[in-house]
Formats: structure tokens, sequence, C-alpha cells
């Protein structure tokens, strides 16, 4: 910056890999972190350091790379990866956006984390478990927030409660606590154990701390 001293740009930008509590980090701008035939992806390798790769070997199953961001059809497209294990405490962060209604998992372990949205709805919604869903509570964030529009999606969770933000607002905080680490695997754009849930739209970023 002239006048104080200090001439031209910094030599090197910040990046959230220098984080040393980085978990994962998918980043959908960055093609060379995108393995894909046609726009197939069949890996989103993770940039935190520690190959929490998320794959997808299954031709029908693969989402879409579309102008840095990843598609998912909202019908059979997912990606797992199943080394990444989540901490009881954690920051998750996400840009994402939503063309369906109803129950839809950006990220989850079932009965462990939810990260996606709600029932009935297309709203942002964090549930937690520890192997079963908690029943306290409401199925969706209040106060409710849509996910129609390309979101920054977060969740803050000390162990035991939860702050979801959605563009920066901050909802009700929650119980969140999964009685310790979740189990490794996660998987992203439907649900863990079953054929449905899926994702209906678009991930940009991922980021878990």
């Amino acid at each position: 910056v002239s006048g104080k001293n200090r001439h031209g740009i910094a030599k090197k930008l910040f990046s959230p890999s220098e984080v040393s509590s980085m978990k994962l980090w998918l980043d959908a701008a960055d093609a060379s972190s995108i393995t894909h035939s046609s726009n197939a992806i069949s890996q989103w390798s993770d940039k935190s350091g520690h190959a929490n790769h998320a794959t997808q070997s299954t031709a029908a199953n693969k989402p879409t790379l579309v102008s840095n961001r990843v598609e998912f059809d909202g019908t059979t497209d997912h990606l797992i990866a199943s080394t990444f294990v989540l901490e009881n405490a954690h920051s998750i962060y996400a840009v994402a956006q939503s063309d369906s209604n109803g129950y839809r998992r950006i990220l989850n372990v079932n009965g462990y984390y939810f990260f996606g949205n709600g029932n009935g709805n297309n709203d942002f919604t964090t549930l937690y478990g520890t192997g079963n869903w908690q029943s306290s509570g409401t199925n969706t964030n209040t106060p409710a927030l849509s996910v129609a529009d390309t979101s920054i999606l977060v969740a803050v969770s000390n162990g035991t409660n939860v702050i979801p933000y959605h563009n920066g607002t901050a909802q009700n905080s929650r119980s969140s606590s999964m009685g310790g680490a979740a189990p490794a695997g996660v998987t992203i754009g439907k649900h863990a154990t079953a054929s449905s849930q899926y994702w209906d739209g678009h991930i940009a970023e991922i980021l878990i701390f």
C-alpha cells in the first residue's frame, strides 16, 4: 500500500489450509482439486492436507462440475469421504443452494449429524444425535431461512450446543452432542444409509474445522 513505506501487494494470500484445526476443505473453484470425465466427478479432493477426499465410482451417481460449483441432481448424485471424522466440537461452513423442499442432506452421518434442509421446506437445518436423532426441538432451524438462493451456511458447535448461521444471521442454539466424535465417513448429497434425501442443487465449497 503506497504512502506508508509499503508498496505493491502481498506475495501470498491467506489460505484456509494454513489454519491448523482444518479437517476438510472442498473447493469447487479450484479445478485442479476435481477429477472428472466430461464434468462427471469421480473425486473432489480435500485441500486441508488430511486427504479426506470425497469420491464416487458409480457413473450414474456422479455429480456434475458446472462453473465453479458441483451440481447434485436430487435423484442419485452423491459423494463419500470415507476417512473423515467429525469431532464433537466443530465448525462447518458450506456455500450451497437447493432447488427442492423437504429433507435434503448436504453432509451427514445418519443418527449423528445432519446439515441440509428441514422437513417440508427449503430451509436450513442442523440435527444431531448419538446414533439416533435427538427428539427435542423442531426439525428446522429458527428463524426459518431459505436455501433457495446460494447461501453461506454455518454450524458452530462446542460439543454440547450448536449455533447455526445463515448468511451471517445467527439462528437459535440447539443441542449438538454426538457423545464424542462421529463414526468415520461422511456422505455428501444424500442420506448416509438409504437411497433418499438427495441434495438437489449445487455445493460450491465446504470447510470443516
